[in-house]
Order: structure tokens, then sequence, then C-alpha cells
């Protein structure tokens, strides 16, 4: 291969350094025989991957990442690695995060959006994440999680955070709850944010909205013994809710509320199982 050739394979795949714990995989072969269009495949989805012992981690977020394609769990990867880019993660007290504590939180946003073609979000451009349970001033209350706009952040309580994913049973996780109102904040409003997947979300959420509104399905729902009366305060906490069953109790939800299933699925522009 000359050296001319050889120079612009590696510009191409340039290393641009992320945390320290993410590495992009350089290695690419270049045969007479393979086709412009094979090299460009290769490139696109192997780019900025996810150091390989990190992929258990991911794993016990996501056990559907083992189903994935080979190109879907690069594609996967990509987008883990678009996240730590786009956004700070802030530790607070005593709190010290190390790198594979981030790969759980990009782990748990990707598997939500991953549907999406438009995955990165402007609703929020940092995540602070505390010890425990932090006091908000302006209520003076204690909070384990909160979307707050007005700051661009996603808070969380890191003990609450790693609680969600220790008891996957419960219909209970901070992550995926947070992040869905940083989504509905976004997506609200498709004449504001004219892209595809905000017209999914938008048209989907509003028929979830319009059906639970519907009182023999309300009090199916609130008898049901599945959905916990929190979600019921506003249609913001009902569809957060909604998203934690979908991923938690995917069977229950399927079982006793098919349509609002396929709703939240088409929602989140996931194929239902």
């Amino acid at each position: 291969m000359g050296e001319t050739l050889k120079g612009l394979l590696y510009i191409g795949v340039a290393v641009i350094p992320v945390t320290g714990y993410l590495f992009m995989d350089m290695v690419f072969y270049f045969k007479s025989k393979k086709s412009k269009r094979e090299i460009f495949f290769k490139r696109k989805f192997a780019l900025k991957t996810i150091a390989r012992p990190y992929i258990a981690l991911v794993i016990r977020i996501y056990p559907g990442y083992q189903r994935l394609s080979e190109t879907d769990k690069l594609r996967f990867q990509n987008r883990m690695v678009n996240f730590l880019n786009r956004y700070d993660i802030i530790s607070k007290g005593n709190l010290n995060l190390k790198p594979e504590d981030k790969i759980l939180i990009a782990a748990s946003y990707t598997k939500l959006t991953f549907g999406y073609k438009n995955y990165l979000i402007g609703s929020f451009n940092k995540i602070v994440i505390y010890p425990d349970a932090f006091l908000y001033k302006p209520d003076n209350q204690y909070h384990i999680g909160q979307f707050n706009p007005s700051q661009k952040a996603l808070v969380f309580s890191w003990k609450d955070f790693l609680e969600g994913y220790q008891n996957t049973a419960d219909g209970r996780n901070l992550a995926l709850h947070e992040f869905t109102h940083a989504l509905m904040f976004y997506f609200a409003s498709p004449r504001k944010n004219n892209t595809n997947s905000a017209t999914i979300f938008s048209e989907n959420y509003k028929e979830i909205i319009r059906i639970t509104r519907e009182p023999l399905m309300q009090n199916r729902l609130r008898n049901s013994g599945l959905i916990r009366e929190y979600a019921f305060t506003d249609s913001f906490e009902l569809i957060a809710v909604l998203v934690e069953l979908y991923f938690e109790k995917q069977t229950a939800l399927k079982t006793s509320f098919p349509q609002i299933y396929r709703l939240v699925a088409m929602m989140l522009s996931q194929k239902p199982e």
C-alpha cells in the first residue's frame, strides 16, 4: 500500500481522546479485492467503540444488547461514546464516579433512545450525581431524582440510580424515569422541534394520554396493582412510569394493557416483543 493511501486511511480514523477509558478501533485492512463501499461500511460503524471489558456493564443495563446484530452493537457503543462526549457528568459531595459508573449512565440513556434517529437532545447538558437523596432548596425537600429544565440539568441520587438496576422486577428505575422527563420536555412540540423522532414521540404520547384519561381505563389502571399511585400525579409522571414498566415489567404491561404497551413501544420507536 502506498504511503499516501496509508495516510489518508489513518486520518479517517484519527483518535479523539474522550475520557481515557474509551478507545477507537483503528485496525482497518485494505485489500484490492474489497470495494470502497465495504471499506466505508466498516469505518462507519467502528470509529467509536467501548473498551471490551466494559461490555459486561452494558449488558447489565441492557440485557437485550446481546440479541443485537453486530452492526447494531457497534451502533449502540457509538451512541454511548457520543453521549459521553455531549453531556457533562458531575459528581457532588464525597462521591467519586469511576469510568465504569459513567458507562452505566450512558448505557441507560442509550437503551431508552436507541430507536430514535435524533437521540442527542438539548433539554439538558449536564448530569449531576449526589451520593444519596439531595436537598432541593426551592421547596426545601429531599429528592432522589430531578429534571431541571431551567438549569438544563438532570440530577440523580447515585444510591437510587443503582437500586433501579439491582431490583429489575419492581417496575421502578430512576434513570429511565428522569431521562423520560427530559425527552418529554424536548419532544413536546414537533412544531418547535421538527424532527422525525419528535413527531413519533409526540403523536404516540398524545394517544396514550387520551386513552388513559378515559374513566374506564383509568379505573382499570388504578386497580391493576401494576401502576403505582404516583403515576397519576400528572401526565408527565404517568408517561415516565409507563416507560419504566415497559422495560422492567414488559410481560405484565403487555398482558394487562396491550394497547398501551404497543403505544409506549411506538413512542420510543422500538419494536414491541
